[in-house]
């Protein structure tokens, strides 16, 4: 399977790896709040005789002049503003704030005014009074949490009639969310503990084999992000050689762990079949992985390649699946 004599390199250990935490449980909390931010963040608006505050919908006929001149065509328009939402220019934002309908109001303000969370815009001493509007307030709308039941969701959520059916289903996401961030630790705390457990050389043919998978890893992401290596290194501060010698000390681990699994393959006397080559594509789904496996023979790869990463997929499989069973008789004997 690998390329090395079976002799250099050995496991301190075949017992179950040490997993010290599980799956974490999906509660009604959760959902809860899930549901609650959907609310918030969809509120219905009612008409309000009060002052106008951050977060409603304010109806005005607006001018606004800039050095003398009006900016930007806005002269006498009627149009809807929601204070805050960070469209508007703050100061006029704050010299709106307050105001009730039916009132008109001219003041000065700072065009260029950024106002950071937490902080006050004084509104009475601009830092520029660089520019000038009038306000007149035609209607004001607060917004009023709404409520989520089973009208609203039959309305808004396709699939689901009642709220029992939608909350069932952000259960489901939720729980494959959890799921899958899980499988993740599990696999890589599982290949840590391999990885710290090979005794020998590993050879500098594995080594570069792992570099080259990891740089080309790295490539593909940034690539999909439409930037490349140079401008990732560029945003993290560093050169490309730093980036370079990161992924070189990954290299080593990875290939370490990559020897331990060939060791276990062969100790589970793991047969990779035609069906099971998807595995050497983790990640992908069923018929991505299809397509990639054909890619890859179409391109001339080496089939003796992809058996040797697929058969160190289930490997892992069967490693994890041990450390869980372990894992859960320690808890069946600490309850007993």
């Amino acid at each position: 399977m690998g390329d090395y004599s079976a002799d250099e390199t050995k496991l301190s250990s075949y017992e179950p790896v040490m997993l010290d935490f599980s799956e974490e449980a999906v509660g009604d909390d959760a959902i809860d709040r899930q549901i609650d931010q959907l609310a918030s963040a969809l509120p219905d608006y009612h008409e309000s005789d009060g002052a106008a505050a951050r977060g409603d919908k304010v109806a005005v006929t607006l001018s606004v002049w800039e050095g003398g001149e009006i900016l930007n065509g806005l002269e006498d328009c009627d149009l809807t503003m929601t204070l805050g939402d960070g469209f508007w220019f703050e100061g006029l934002v704050c010299g709106i704030v307050g105001m009730k309908a039916g009132e008109t109001k001219e003041f000065d303000f700072d065009l260029n005014a950024r106002v950071a969370p937490g902080e006050s815009y004084d509104k009475d001493n601009p830092v520029k009074s660089d520019a000038h509007a009038k306000v007149t307030v035609r209607a004001i709308k607060s917004p009023h949490r709404k409520s989520i039941d089973d009208a609203w969701v039959a309305r808004n959520v396709a699939g689901c009639d009642t709220l029992a059916a939608f909350r069932a289903r952000l259960r489901g996401q939720f729980e494959q969310r959890a799921r899958s961030d899980y499988e993740q630790r599990a696999r890589a705390a599982c290949q840590q503990e391999l990885a710290r457990r090979l005794r020998g050389p590993v050879p500098d043919e594995a080594v570069r084999r792992a570099n080259d998978g990891l740089l080309s890893q790295l490539d593909a992401q940034l690539e999909a992000q439409g930037t490349t290596r140079a401008d990732y290194a560029r945003e993290q501060g560093v050169s490309e050689d730093v980036v370079r010698a990161s992924i070189a000390s990954q290299a080593v681990e990875t290939a370490r762990c990559g020897i331990a699994l060939e060791h276990l393959a062969r100790r589970f006397g793991i047969v990779v079949s035609d069906a099971n080559l998807v595995r050497a594509f983790p990640g992908e789904s069923s018929k991505d992985a299809r397509l990639k496996v054909k890619a890859y023979f179409s391109q001339g790869g080496s089939r003796a390649d992809l058996e040797r990463i697929a058969a160190c997929e289930m490997a892992l499989d069967r490693v994890v699946a041990e450390a869980e069973s372990a894992r859960d008789a320690r808890r069946e004997e600490a309850i007993a």
